[in-house]
């Protein structure tokens, strides 16, 4: 495989006809495999771990957009849940689109399993006005210098490659190799498909965690490597045009791997404190609100940790002024903050943000 970043790329074929047996991959593997099994472990324990990932989702929507330099916060991301759009920054619109994004991917991932078709799906949530698959040839240049790093293949070759990638994610050669080196080979390819005009590491990302939950690793998307990804963003590209330039399939993948092997740590440390925090507040509420419907409450306020008195009184089928009420009251507890944006006066579940943050 030679490399000219002016020229479209000649992608390797899959899998990779390289060594990734190497002691150091099978360290890294090892330990990848058993902080994720820990983690499927947990999430098998709790009852509806999606509900206490909804706060880690926003999080993740916004390390991924801050990839490619979209910059908000979680607590903007969040609020635009509720928020009439026209009140809305573009940033957080965009933000909120990889949340959306995220989720539809899952259901429809579900339905007709990681193919072009749910690609296509995840794309079209994510980038306004989505045009799908790219018809004319693109590149990614030096922000600085204005040259050419890379140059994905040409777009007429795109359903070729497409077509081998979803073979390769769904069957091909499955068993040869351990999923989780499946999982960052097929990522390394989307991303030199490079298919798309726009979004395409926003919908690698998403595309990554649901091949885990497809490679039977997860049982639920809840492994978010963004943050890992941000941190050790120039490693990362790195890493990439390692394989890109010199067929080094092992620095990738060890990269990789200690990043699932970081994130899968850190998502059952968190999902062990929300569960904590989820039962402390329902314990409250039933000794201090008893007229409260605490678990529905609590459900509420986990999935939402933005509400505002319309939205808590329409999911909880209680009148609006007993759903005001009942927010003051979570407030004078201690379990709630509140502010007012415009007409709007929202509430915030404050642990889970101390806890996020």
């Amino acid at each position: 495989m030679s490399f000219n970043p002016k020229e479209p790329f000649n992608l390797p074929a899959l899998p990779p006809k390289t060594n990734l047996d190497t002691v150091s991959i099978l360290k890294a593997l090892n330990d990848a495999s058993r902080a994720i099994g820990e983690l499927k472990g947990y999430c098998s324990s709790i009852p509806n771990p999606m509900m206490l990932m909804s706060m880690a989702v926003a999080k993740e929507s916004v390390e991924s957009s801050k990839i490619e330099d979209i910059h908000t916060t979680v607590e903007n991301v969040l609020e635009g849940q509720i928020l009439p759009e026209k009140e809305l920054k573009r940033e957080d619109k965009e933000v909120l689109r990889y949340r959306e994004a995220m989720n539809h991917g899952y259901r429809m991932f579900k339905d007709v399993g990681l193919t072009t078709r749910a690609m296509l799906g995840i794309h079209e949530k994510l980038i306004a006005g989505s045009a799908g698959f790219r018809r004319l040839q693109n590149a990614i240049m030096n922000d600085r210098t204005g040259e050419k790093v890379y140059t994905p293949p040409l777009a007429k070759e795109l359903s070729d490659h497409l077509g081998r990638w979803e073979n390769y994610v769904n069957g091909d050669s499955k068993g040869e190799l351990d999923p989780l080196i499946r999982c960052a080979i097929s990522h390394y390819q989307f991303e030199a498909i490079h298919p798309f005009g726009d979004g395409n590491g926003r919908t690698g990302r998403i595309l990554l965690s649901l091949q885990i939950v497809s490679e039977g690793l997860l049982a639920f998307p809840v492994l978010y490597m963004s943050g890992y990804l941000n941190k050790n963003r120039a490693e990362y590209y790195h890493t990439l045009m390692g394989v890109t330039e010199r067929e080094d399939w092992e620095g990738f993948v060890l990269f990789m791997l200690r990043g699932f092997t970081t994130q899968a740590e850190k998502t059952k440390q968190k999902l062990f404190i929300m569960m904590a925090e989820y039962e402390l507040m329902k314990e409250i509420i039933r000794e201090k609100h008893p007229k409260m419907n605490a678990i529905d409450t609590v459900n509420h306020l986990f999935a939402s940790p933005v509400t505002t008195p319309k939205f808590f009184s329409e999911e909880l089928k209680i009148h609006y002024q007993t759903a005001t009420k009942y927010l003051n009251e979570l407030k004078s507890s201690g379990i709630l903050r509140d502010t007012k944006l415009g007409k709007n006066r929202l509430f915030y579940n404050v642990r889970l943000f101390e806890l996020i943050n």
